[in-house]
């Protein structure tokens, strides 16, 4: 029987100190991301499409059925936030978008050139007649 008699063993690696300086900035930077605050809660969502643009409060419950490109969608607005409940369009991108509640959010149907916003921070939320 041979056995070999010069196995070498890989060298144990040490936890150094610039190892640990990249764990923790790792770290911070996860739990800067996960709780980096989003953009404020906002008042009014912008509904924009080829024939027209309006604007719908949050703060109250309200539908808008709305026929752009030859697709009908159906926008529900209601508890603050605003979501595609119903479309006609072939792939249905906007309805897994869910629902948006803070400024800088966009909803956008691309079938049926439909665009819904929350303005940001800073951004005009421009004329409009609510309602």
């Amino acid at each position: 029987m041979l056995v070999n008699q010069n196995k070498q063993t890989a060298p144990a690696t040490r936890f150094t100190r610039w190892d640990l300086c990249v764990l923790v900035l790792a770290v911070l930077c996860a739990f800067v991301l996960l709780f980096y605050p989003r953009g404020e809660a906002g008042q009014i969502c912008i509904v924009s499409w080829d024939g027209g643009e309006v604007a719908l409060p949050l703060t109250e419950p309200d539908t808008l059925i709305l026929e752009s490109g030859g697709i009908s969608l159906t926008i529900q607005v209601e508890n603050g936030g605003v979501r595609v409940t119903e479309s006609g369009c072939p792939d249905g991108v906007c309805m897994t978008a869910g629902e948006i509640r803070h400024g800088g959010e966009i909803i956008v149907c691309v079938p049926a050139d439909v665009v819904i916003r929350i303005p940001g921070a800073g951004e005009s939320e421009g004329d409009f007649t609510i309602g």
